[in-house]
C-alpha cells in the first residue's frame, strides 16, 4: 500500500491544477485514505518525537544509575534504529525540540533524513513541526531569538507580531520544518499562571486576538502551517499541565468573553491547525473517566467531545486539523495509559495525537503496537468508528497536499545545498535587526518620579547590575559592552554584575558592591505565585536590596526592572524608577565575551540596558493588567 500511496500522492498533486485547489485536495486526500489499511490510517494520526534515543542497554543502565532522569542521547542526526522505526510505521508527523535543533546545517540535514525514512518504503512524507514561539520557548539552537509574545504585545504593534511570525516561518521552512505550534492564543488573565505568562500576548482578549491572528498570518506567509494553542484557553490556570491536571471553573458565557475571543479570530482568519489543552472545564463537560489510580476524574478538554466537537467545530466553525498537546505531559500521563489516551482523544474529535507515547528505543515499538490494538478494540466496541479515522486521516493527508510535500526532493545529494540555504536564512543579519528592534520597542517605562532616567555615568564611575540568574549576568555584560561599542556609554565606565539566585539576604560581597556603585540596576523576575512570596529568594533578596538602597540614599540613581511577568511590580510600588522588559532568557558566557551570538539568547535584557542608558526612548505599553 505504501508505494501506492506515494504514487497516488504524486498523481493527485499533478491534477490539482485542473480543479479548484481546495476542492481537489479534499477529494484527493479522501481517495488516498480509502486506499489505506486501518493501521496506516492510525499511524498518520501520530505526531511522534525522537528528541532523545537510548544507547545500548548496558550503557543506558549505567547512565541512569548516575542520573535517574536520564532520557537518552540527543538526536541531532538520524540513526539506523529511528530510521527503521519511521520507515516501518509511516507516522503522520515528527515534532522536533531543542535537543534535535542545535546547529543549523545539521538540523537541515536531519529533517531531510527523516523525510527519506518516511518515504523509503513508499509511505507519505511527514509533517515536521516545532514549538518556535519565541522568548522562553525557542527550539532553534542558532536561529533568530525573538523576544517573546508578551514583549511583542508591549510594542502595541500587530505589524511586529506579523513580522515575527514571518521570520519564524522563513527560518523553519529553510530547515525543512513545515508546522509551527504557534501562536499562543491564551489570554493570561491569572497573574499566578505558572506556565503561560510571558508566552501570552497579554491579558486583553481583543489585543491577544489581533496579535495572534497577525502572527499566524506571518507564519503562513512563509509557507508554514500555524497552530493556535491551547484551546479553549490556558491563561486562567494556576497549575502547569506539564506537571498536573489544571481545572478552570468558567462556564461557556465567561469563556466567550475572554478565552474564546482569540481562537474565534484565528478561525475566522482561516488558521489550519488548533492545539487543544489538557485542562478540565467541568461547566462545559462534567463527564468523567477512571484514572490509573481508580479515581473518577472530570475529562480534560483533550478527551471532551462536547468541547472539541461541540464547541470548537460545531459552534465556532473550525474545520481544520485539531492536534492535542503532548500526551506525555503529567496532566495526561499521570492519569491514563498512553494507548487509552489516544482512543479518548480521537473519540472526542482530535485529528492528530502529539507525542502519544514516549519512544526512546526500539523496544518502545510495543507502545505503538498497543495504540493500534487499542484503536481496534475501540472500533470493535463502538467507541470509535472507521469513519472517524477516515475523517482525521483525510485532514492530515490534505495538509500534506496543501504543503506540496510530494513535489519536494529529499534525495541525499541535495543535503549540502539545503544546509547552505538554511545557513543563509536562519539567524541572518536582517532577522537579527528585527529581533533587536522588537525587543527595544517592547521596553516599557512605568515611572521615573525623580527624573533619574536615562542614566549617564561619568568617566570612572561604576554601574552595578543585579540579576536573578547567572546566564542573565552574561546578558547584562553583553548588552553593556554593546552600548560601549555604540558609544552610548563611556568606555571607562565599570560594570559589576551579580547573580542572586537562592540568596535570602544581603551578604558582605553584595553590600560592598552596593556601596561602591554609582548607579544600580535591579532586575527582578516572577515566574509563578511562589516567586511573589516574601520568603522566596526571588522576592526576599531584591526587596532587601531596595531597602538598602534607600538607607544609602541612592534612590535617585536606582532603577527596578521587571524581566519576567510584570505582576511582581506590587512588591516595588515605592521604587521611583521602573521599567519592564517582558523577557528573561539569558545567554552563554562565551557569546557574551565574544560579542558574537552563536546560540540561543534573549534580546530583552540588552534592550533594557539600552533604554536605561539612553540609547533610545522606551515607548512600550503595559500588555497585562
Amino acid at each position: 500500500m505504501k508505494k501506492w500511496a506515494l504514487l497516488a500522492l504524486c498523481l493527485v498533486c499533478a491534477l490539482v491544477f485542473a480543479v479548484p485547489r481546495g476542492l481537489a485536495e479534499e477529494k484527493n486526500a479522501a481517495a488516498i485514505v480509502q486506499g489505506m489499511t486501518r493501521r496506516e490510517k492510525v499511524a498518520q494520526l501520530l505526531f511522534m518525537d525522537f528528541r532523545n534515543w537510548m544507547p545500548d542497554p548496558e550503557e543506558a543502565a549505567a547512565k541512569r544509575a548516575l542520573n535517574p532522569k536520564y532520557d537518552g542521547e540527543p538526536v541531532v542526526q538520524l540513526n539506523a534504529e529511528i530510521e527503521e522505526m519511521i520507515a516501518a510505521y509511516s507516522f503522520g508527523g515528527v515534532i522536533l525540540f531543542g535537543e534535535n535543533l542545535g546547529e543549523t546545517a545539521a538540523s537541515a540535514k536531519l529533517t531531510r533524513a527523516l523525510q527519506r525514512a518516511a518515504i523509503r518504503g513508499g509511505g507519505l512524507p511527514l509533517l515536521i513541526g516545532a514549538d518556535q514561539e519565541g522568548g522562553g520557548v525557542t527550539r532553534l539552537g542558532q536561529g533568530t531569538c525573538l523576544p517573546g509574545n508578551m514583549a511583542i504585545g508591549a510594542t502595541g504593534s500587530a505589524a511586529y507580531a506579523r513580522e515575527a511570525g514571518s521570520i519564524t516561518g522563513r527560518e523553519l521552512v529553510a530547515l525543512g520544518i513545515d508546522v509551527n505550534f504557534s501562536p499562543v492564543a491564551d489570554v493570561n488573565s491569572n497573574p499566578e499562571n505558572p506556565v503561560i505568562g510571558l508566552r501570552s500576548f497579554g491579558s486583553k482578549p481583543d489585543r491577544v486576538a489581533e496579535f495572534a491572528a497577525a502572527m499566524a498570518e506571518g507564519i503562513e506567509s512563509a509557507g508554514a502551517l500555524a497552530a493556535g494553542k491551547h484551546f479553549p484557553g490556558h491563561g486562567d490556570t494556576s497549575v502547569d499541565s506539564h506537571l498536573g491536571l489544571p481545572r478552570v471553573d468558567k462556564d461557556i458565557a465567561a469563556l466567550r468573553k475572554t478565552e474564546l475571543i482569540p481562537f474565534q479570530a484565528l478561525i475566522d482568519a482561516g488558521i489550519p491547525m488548533i492545539m487543544c489543552a489538557h485542562i478540565q472545564f467541568p461547566a462545559l463537560d462534567a463527564s468523567t473517566i477512571t484514572s490509573k489510580t481508580g479515581e473518577e476524574i472530570v475529562v480534560p478538554a483533550t478527551f471532551s467531545r462536547a468541547i472539541l466537537t461541540g464547541i470548537l467545530r460545531d459552534e465556532m466553525g473550525f474545520d481544520g486539523l485539531i492536534v492535542t498537546d503532548a500526551m506525555d505531559m503529567g496532566a495526561i500521563a499521570d492519569n491514563v495509559e498512553s494507548a487509552d489516551g489516544v482512543v479518548l482523544a480521537l473519540a472526542a474529535g482530535a485529528d492528530m495525537i502529539c507525542m502519544p507515547a514516549r519512544v526512546r528505543a526500539l523496544e518502545d515499538a510495543k507502545k505503538i503496537e498497543a495504540i493500534f490494538a487499542a484503536v481496534d478494540r475501540a472500533i470493535d466496541e463502538g467507541v470509535l468508528t472507521e469513519e472517524r479515522l477516515d475523517e482525521s486521516a483525510a485532514r492530515v493527508v490534505g495538509m500534506k497536499l496543501n504543503l506540496g510535500l510530494a513535489d519536494r526532493s529529499f534525495d541525499e545529494s541535495g543535503d549540502a545545498a539545503a544546509a547552505e540555504h538554511a545557513l543563509s536564512v536562519v539567524g541572518c543579519t536582517s532577522h537579527r535587526a528585527t529581533e533587536r528592534a522588537i525587543a527595544e520597542a517592547a521596553i516599557t517605562k512605568t515611572r521615573d518620579e525623580l527624573g533619574a532616567l536615562p542614566f549617564a555615568p561619568a568617566s570612572g564611575e561604576t554601574v552595578l547590575v543585579l540579576t536573578p540568574y547567572a546566564n542573565e549576568v552574561a546578558s547584562a555584560r553583553y548588552g553593556f559592552e554593546r552600548l560601549k561599542k555604540e558609544r552610548a556609554v563611556r568606555s571607562d565606565v565599570a560594570l559589576e554584575a551579580y547573580g542572586y539566585k537562592g540568596k535570602m539576604a544581603l551578604d558582605d560581597e553584595l553590600t560592598s558592591a552596593l556601596e561602591r556603585a554609582d548607579y544600580i540596576v535591579l532586575l527582578t523576575e516572577m515566574s509563578g505565585a511562589a516567586s511573589l512570596a516574601p520568603d522566596h529568594w526571588a522576592t526576599a533578596l531584591p526587596t532587601a536590596v531596595w531597602a538598602s538602597v534607600k538607607d544609602m540614599d541612592k534612590a535617585a540613581r536606582f532603577v527596578r526592572a521587571g524581566i519576567g511577568a510584570p505582576y511582581d511590580a506590587v512588591n516595588y510600588v515605592d521604587c521611583p524608577a521602573e521599567l519592564m522588559a517582558f523577557g528573561n532568557v539569558g545567554m552563554s558566557d562565551q557569546d557574551a565575551a565574544s560579542g558574537v551570538i552563536t546560540g540561543k539568547y534573549g534580546p530583552n535584557i540588552p534592550a533594557l540596558l539600552g533604554a536605561i542608558f539612553g540609547a533610545f526612548e522606551p515607548t512600550g505599553e503595559m500588555p497585562a493588567d
